[in-house]
C-alpha cells in the first residue's frame, strides 16, 4: 500500500499502468465503495494507463483508495491511503 498526506485544497492524481493481452475492467473504489466521476473527480485512461484526478481535495475525500482491474486472467488490486491536511496558516 502507499500512503500520501496532500494539503487541503490541492490536486491529486493516481495512476495505475496496467498491461494485460485482453481489456481489463478498471475500478476506482475508495473505503470499499465506487467512485463516481463528478466535477471534482474525474476517471481517464491513456492507452494502458489508468488516472483518477481528484480535484482541490477536502477532508471528506480522505481514505483508502483502490483501483482493481479484472479479466478472464484474474483480479489485481492496488490501494493507496490518502490523508489531507489543513491549509497552513501564516500569522
Amino acid at each position: 500500500m502507499c500512503y500520501q498526506t496532500i494539503m487541503e485544497a490541492q490536486n491529486l492524481e493516481l495512476r495505475v499502468k496496467v498491461k494485460s493481452e485482453s481489456e481489463p475492467k478498471v475500478t476506482w473504489l475508495l473505503d470499499g465503495k465506487e467512485v463516481i466521476p463528478s466535477p471534482r473527480v474525474k476517471v481517464t485512461k491513456t492507452k494502458d494507463v489508468y488516472t483518477l484526478s481528484l480535484l482541490q481535495m477536502t477532508q471528506r475525500m480522505v481514505g483508502k483508495y483502490t483501483c482493481v482491474a479484472v479479466n478472464s486472467n484474474g483480479r489485481v488490486e492496488h490501494h493507496a491511503q490518502i490523508t489531507v491536511t489543513g491549509r497552513s496558516q501564516n500569522h
